[in-house]
């Protein structure tokens, strides 16, 4: 497939500003091809929003990407590219990475000029083939996570770089995000939407900058992208084969910046159009703390850096449209984009916090451990929570489960009265009180559509119980830990809603 170069914002300051893409077709490419580094090959055109980009093959089978760079490219800027591909052939040849080619005199890059007088650099790379992610359905777990795998790996060997990082205003450095989106946000004509960036904006400011001196920084790809990001053959996995991730393109955005941003970025454009974002986030989370483990204030910061790339892609795309109404490019990504803002304002960040944790192996809670050890510590001071006391009474274990022997052919699904009636007697049987439905316990009671989880994957029913339960007798007590007032109560009788 094609290795497209699928710049989102290009020049020094990162907006398609300026002088328009090379003028160069592709019989003056298979020129350059052989007049610069000596090859005959077959040319064909790649996409590209500022610079030209051509595929060559050559008779050998050997395949490159001729770049020629727009005219307002700044050598310096170039050469850190080209350091940082010398770097990690170097430190990780492993990686799926584009391989600098250099002239037979041993340079990195030319110049050429085109009919117009403009002068261009000129480059030579290797070829990576592969679809792009945003080609590739469905995204299975295992792809995500070996996402986040790969940008681990790729930023651990970024730090090993000890050369000198230009500056420059790049539009997608986060670390100015906030002054960026709010300088481009009356671009945004819809007042509901201004006001779900403004949104999203305060809580960053709230959330991330008291946090964000203790943030880990270094070299980042800082492009993850489903249009950047190249998938492979199917490889065995622990569930069958699955995509791999083959490599990833386009290393102009590359900038010193916050750590966490580089699956953060991954993360925001993966999620978009899924049934459930957090989900895909969370293995792109994992993946990457699996190789490079994440931080408490990583963890604390992932989901608002998520939202707020969000927030730039609409805003910059909102700036660009402005000066090029007919460009379709321009909003490949801007209504899932806008989309996927929606939802995700209805999102606890804790929920996203935890989700993270979870994914990762980690206790959801932070604070989990410290909460675990003084209920332990404590267990003999608890009060009892219905009458009579649990702990004076023990209960009746019961077998709820789909295997389940002690209540027959009955289920939950076919007649709760019956199987009511059914606890009732084993209680009268065993000479107990108190009868406890386990948790965790696969039942088949949840067989109804009310029970359907519109998973990434497609729809997936769930089957265990998450609960305790307790059997009483009608009018037993139920004790609180605190005063309060009964806000409500119902006899759920509709079918599969279960208990009062």
């Amino acid at each position: 497939m094609d290795m497209a170069a699928k710049r989102k914002g290009s020049g020094p300051n990162g907006v398609s500003r300026g002088r328009p893409r090379p003028a160069f077709g592709a019989d003056e490419a298979r020129g350059l091809a052989g007049r610069l580094y000596g090859l005959e090959a077959e040319v064909r055109e790649l996409t590209g929003e500022r610079d030209r980009n051509f595929h060559l093959r050559t008779s050998d089978g050997g395949e490159y990407v001729l770049k020629i760079s727009n005219a307002l490219e700044l050598k310096e800027f170039l050469d850190f590219e080209n350091r940082i591909l010398n770097h990690l052939q170097e430190r990780s040849p492993e990686l799926g990475v584009p391989r600098l080619r250099r002239l037979p005199s041993g340079e990195a890059m030319t110049t050429v000029r085109s009919p117009s007088g403009a002068e261009h650099f000129v480059r030579l790379l290797t070829y990576l083939p592969g679809r792009f992610l945003a080609q590739v359905r469905p995204h299975h777990p295992e792809l995500l996570s070996d996402l986040g795998r790969f940008l681990g790996g790729l930023d651990r060997a970024l730090a090993g770089f000890d050369g000198d990082v230009p500056e420059r205003p790049l539009l997608w450095d986060m670390r100015h995000a906030p002054q960026t989106v709010r300088r481009f946000l009356n671009l945004v004509p819809d007042p509901d939407r201004r006001r779900l960036v403004e949104f999203f904006l305060d809580r960053y400011q709230r959330a991330v900058l008291p946090r964000s001196g203790a943030l880990r920084q270094g070299i980042i790809y800082n492009d993850g992208n489903d249009h950047n990001v190249l998938v492979g053959h199917a490889a065995e996995g622990p569930f069958g084969r699955f995509r791999r991730v083959a490599g990833v393109v386009d290393f102009g955005d590359m900038v010193r910046g916050w750590t966490v941003v580089e699956p953060a970025v991954a993360a925001a454009y993966a999620m978009m159009g899924k049934a459930d974002p957090l989900e895909a986030a969370a293995h792109i989370a994992a993946g990457f703390h699996s190789v490079l483990p994440l931080t408490e204030d990583e963890f604390a910061c992932f989901f608002d850096f998520v939202c707020l790339r969000l927030c730039l892609s609409v805003v910059i795309a909102a700036e660009q449209q402005s000066r090029e109404r007919d460009n379709a490019y321009l909003r490949v990504s801007e209504d899932a984009a806008w989309a996927l803002l929606g939802r995700l304002g209805e999102v606890s960040p804790n929920l996203a916090h935890g989700t993270f944790r979870d994914a990762c192996g980690l206790p959801a809670c932070p604070r989990a451990s410290g909460v675990v050890r003084w209920l332990e510590a404590n267990a003999e001071s608890f009060g009892p929570v219905v009458e009579p006391d649990l702990r004076a009474h023990p209960p009746l274990v019961l077998d709820l489960g789909a295997g389940s022997l002690e209540l027959g052919r009955l289920s939950y699904s076919e007649d709760p009265a019956e199987v009511e009636a059914r606890i009732a007697g084993l209680l009268q049987e065993s000479g107990r009180k108190i009868a406890l439905g386990r948790y965790n316990e696969a039942r088949t009671a949840y067989s109804g559509r009310g029970f359907e989880v519109n998973r990434n994957d497609g729809p997936e029913m769930r089957t265990v119980h998450l609960g305790v339960d307790l059997f009483l007798p009608p009018g037993s007590a139920v004790l609180a830990p605190l005063d309060g007032v009964v806000h409500s109560f119902a006899d759920n009788a509709a079918a599969q809603d279960y208990g009062p």
